[in-house]
């Protein structure tokens, strides 16, 4: 009996298809950087405009390597002769910018070079840290670079979005249940130091409790700022008064210029007055 071959699935052939060519295109990127004599000691301005045109006439290009030419240029012509060499590349001085951004940003990692401009703006949200990982080849945010190899840019896109939605409700669950543990803690606490747990209305007081604590704080944290700042007016007027030579019509004028600000703070102490007063137990009407 003849032995039985081994059969191929035809989908890991399309897989070993697809992992095929984006090697082929990882290794034409490498092959494309080094034919722009990005690593000759000369430079040469003819050169760059030529792959220039090349670069930015191919469907699909990458931004890395045409912002790579466009830097180079730039940083060896001076700004007339860099315009120049942009119309003679046909591209905008904005876009020109873009593309050197990208390289800026995205050009030190090798492996990327192969990435188009659409694929590269998927990573734009991504932190150096993140962008490094990724470029070795490791996972971020539940996309790798053989993932994005096989994906169009608005499935890598739609990837991320749900890795995002995920560990948004990692994160809620987390949350609720941080706070169910708290609660719990609070409950067995008030146990422990009470016998018993506490009802409803004395969990109200407690809460109530605490929050005045807190406003006590800014309370007098804003009475010690306005005592301060009203002595310091009461040293200013007084420096007025002593003056010499001052005349009384003089400070009249002086006062009244500002009277109307000093009239309303009195109407501001009257009612601080009253409302501490409605408070306090000794001089308040309990009743009210």
């Amino acid at each position: 009996m003849a032995k039985r071959k081994n059969v191929i699935a035809p989908e890991a052939q399309a897989m070993d298809l697809v992992a095929q060519d984006q090697q082929n295109k990882r290794i034409a990127a490498q092959q494309t950087l080094e034919s722009l004599g990005f690593n000759l000691k000369e430079y040469d301005l003819f050169m760059y405009i030529q792959m220039g045109r090349n670069i930015f006439n191919l469907h699909g290009w990458s931004g890395i390597i045409g912002g790579k030419i466009l830097s180079a240029i730039k940083e060896n012509e001076p700004h007339g002769e860099f315009g120049r060499a942009l119309a003679e590349i046909g591209i905008e001085p904005r876009q020109a910018q873009r593309y050197m951004n990208i390289a800026s940003r995205y050009g030190k990692h090798d492996n990327l070079s192969h990435l188009s401009n659409s694929k590269l703006s998927v990573l734009d949200d991504f932190t150096d840290p993140e962008l490094e990982k990724f470029a070795a080849g490791k996972e971020v945010r539940g996309l790798t670079l053989d993932a994005i190899d096989q994906l169009t840019a608005s499935q890598a896109r739609n990837k991320l979005r749900e890795t995002e939605k995920k560990l948004e409700s990692q994160k809620s669950h987390y949350k609720e249940e941080t706070e169910r543990l708290k609660a719990e803690k609070e409950r067995l606490q008030e146990i422990a130091d009470h016998g018993y747990e506490l009802t409803k209305k004395e969990k109200v007081a407690k809460a109530v409790d605490a929050k005045l604590k807190e406003l006590q704080k800014e309370l007098f944290l804003s009475v010690g700022q306005a005592r301060f700042f009203f002595s310091k007016a009461l040293n200013i007027i007084a420096t007025a008064r002593q003056l010499e030579g001052v005349t009384f019509p003089q400070l009249e004028k002086w006062a009244k210029e500002e009277y109307a600000e000093l009239a309303g703070f009195k109407e501001l102490f009257e009612a601080l007055d009253d409302d501490l007063n409605y408070i306090h137990v000794d001089k308040g009407d309990e009743s009210r």
